[in-house]
């Protein structure tokens, strides 16, 4: 059985912006993103690869670069579609889908603390 993008839109809710649905949203999310298998993409275990010559990449060297490319990408385009736009807004900028996530744990953790309180 495939899935394609769509069953992941349609899958779970988007991150509310006052993060009612963190805590939900979080894990469900970890779920959907493993299943597309670029979950190392979010926790920081899947780095860019680097060739050994920086300026002159093997073939080789330049293809793992390009396959981990693909999948970042991925990465971030299913984040986007889970996301209010000022959140995104807010973090688009991070750079990685690691570092984008990592800021969202973060400042969503928070909110979800403050709302329980």
């Amino acid at each position: 059985m495939t899935t394609s993008l769509a069953d992941f839109s349609s899958a779970f809710e988007k991150l509310d912006s006052t993060g009612k649905n963190w805590l939900t949203f979080q894990q469900r999310f970890e779920i959907a993103v493993r299943q597309k298998k670029v979950w190392g993409h979010f926790d920081g275990t899947l780095t860019v690869p680097t060739p050994a010559a920086a300026t002159a990449p093997t073939q080789a060297e330049q293809a793992a670069i390009d396959a981990w490319q693909e999948k970042e990408d991925l990465a971030r385009y299913l984040l986007t579609q889970k996301l209010p736009d000022i959140t995104f807004t807010k973090h688009r900028r991070k750079g990685t889908a690691a570092a984008i996530w990592a800021a969202i744990v973060q400042e969503f953790s928070q909110k979800s603390m403050i709302l329980r309180a």
